[in-house]
């Protein structure tokens, strides 16, 4: 096997491995600061809808 091929199968493995417990749970796994990231992304997309650009929260909580 050449080094390209050993470095891809090494790469996929460990891909597999830190994605199997959303592969075998079929859900995402919330870390602390999850639901931040997901007001962060609602912020964002209420701002753009409402073309009112702010660093201050106007639609999200805390």
């Amino acid at each position: 096997m050449s080094k390209n091929q050993t470095a891809v199968t090494i790469l996929t493995l460990a891909t597999l491995v830190l994605l199997s417990p959303l592969l075998l749970n079929q859900h995402a796994i919330l870390g602390v600061d999850g639901y931040f990231q997901y007001n962060r992304i609602y912020e964002a997309a209420m701002q753009i809808r409402h073309g009112n650009f702010s660093f201050i929260n106007l639609y999200s909580f805390q």
